[in-house]
C-alpha cells in the first residue's frame, strides 16, 4: 500500500512539473506574450551575472535624468540601456535641452511610433532611428543617419520646452542655434560630434531620410537642405562627410498642413580632433525655400 502511495505521489509531482513547464514554454513562444522591444539578448546578456548587476543598477529615468554629456557619461548609459532593451542602437545628445536618451531601431518604421524605451504604450514613443540605417563605429555608421521622434502637436504653436524632439525646436531661436553648433550622438562604439549646418522645413517631396546615398547624393543633400535653412551656417559639407538628420513634425504651417510638412535639424560629422566650423556670424537666410503646400 505504502509502494502505491507513493507511486501516485510521483506521478502527481511530475505531472506537475511537466504542465509548469508547458505554461512557461507557450508564455515565451506566443509573441503576443512577449515584448519585441524588452528582453535582453540571451545568447550573449542572460548570464546571472549580468542579471545580478542589471537588478543592482538604479533605473535610469529618461525623461527627466540628469543630461549625459561626456563620453564616459554616454558610454556609461549606453550599456545601461542594452541591458533594458537590445534595440537600443546610440545615444542622443544636445546640452541646454532635455534631449539625453536613448535611441532605439527596430525592423520597421512603425514600432515605436507609440512605444518607448521599454517597451511600454507612448504616445510620445521614443527616438528612434530609420530601419534603414547601419551603426557601428564611425566608417560603419550610413551616410545618413536619420534619427526621427515626436514633438507637441497638440496646440497651434510648435513646442520647444514641450517633451521629446520638441526640443528641437530652440534651433528656431536664432541665439539658441548660434551658441549650439554641436550635436552628440554616440554608439557603442564610438563617441561622436556632429556639427548643425542647417535647420529647416520641407515638404515631403524632399528626399532627406533615405540612407544609402553615394557621396554626389550626400553633397546633394547637403545642399538642399542649405538651401531651405532658415539660417546661413557657411558650414562646408561634401560627398565624403556622413550626415546625422533628425526629424519631426510640425504646426507651423497650419494643422492641416502637418502631415506634408517635416521640421528637420541636419548636421555632419566631424573628424576625431576636428575644430568645428566658426559661426560666430550666424545669420538669417533672407530666402529660404518654403514647403510645397500645394
Amino acid at each position: 500500500m505504502k509502494k502505491v502511495l507513493l507511486g501516485l505521489l510521483g506521478l502527481v509531482v511530475v505531472s506537475a512539473i511537466g504542465l509548469l513547464g508547458y505554461i512557461i514554454y507557450n508564455e515565451l513562444a506566443n509573441p503576443e506574450n512577449v515584448g519585441e522591444a524588452i528582453p535582453v539578448d540571451a545568447s550573449s546578456q542572460a548570464s546571472s551575472q549580468s542579471s545580478q548587476s542589471s537588478k543592482a543598477q538604479p533605473e535610469v529615468r529618461l525623461h527627466d535624468m540628469k543630461p549625459v554629456e561626456t563620453s564616459a557619461e554616454i558610454f556609461s548609459a549606453i550599456d545601461h540601456e542594452l541591458t533594458q532593451n537590445r534595440h537600443t542602437v546610440g545615444w542622443l545628445n544636445i546640452t541646454d535641452t532635455k534631449i539625453s536618451n536613448s535611441v532605439l531601431q527596430a525592423d520597421n518604421n512603425a514600432y515605436y511610433l507609440t512605444i518607448n524605451e521599454r517597451g511600454d504604450a507612448d504616445p510620445f514613443g521614443c527616438y528612434f532611428a530609420d530601419y534603414t540605417c547601419n551603426f557601428g563605429d564611425r566608417n560603419g555608421l550610413s551616410p545618413n543617419t536619420v534619427i526621427y521622434g515626436h514633438s507637441d502637436i497638440s496646440g497651434t504653436e510648435d513646442q520647444p520646452d514641450g517633451r521629446r524632439v520638441s526640443q528641437l525646436f530652440h534651433y528656431t531661436d536664432q541665439e539658441f542655434a548660434g551658441k549650439h553648433p554641436l550635436i552628440t550622438f554616440s554608439t557603442p562604439q564610438e563617441s561622436m560630434t556632429w556639427q548643425v549646418f542647417a535647420v529647416f522645413y520641407t515638404d515631403l517631396d524632399l528626399d532627406f531620410t533615405r540612407t544609402d546615398l553615394d557621396s554626389a547624393g550626400v553633397a546633394q543633400l547637403a545642399e538642399d537642405a542649405k538651401a531651405r535653412s532658415i539660417y546661413q551656417y557657411n558650414v562646408p559639407v561634401d560627398g565624403a562627410d556622413k550626415l546625422l538628420t533628425l526629424v519631426t513634425c510640425t504646426v507651423k504651417f497650419g494643422k492641416e498642413n502637418q502631415p506634408k510638412v517635416r521640421y528637420v535639424v541636419m548636421a555632419k560629422l566631424l573628424d576625431e580632433g576636428e575644430t568645428p566650423a566658426n559661426i560666430t556670424n550666424l545669420t538669417a537666410n533672407p530666402n529660404p525655400i518654403q514647403p510645397n503646400l500645394s
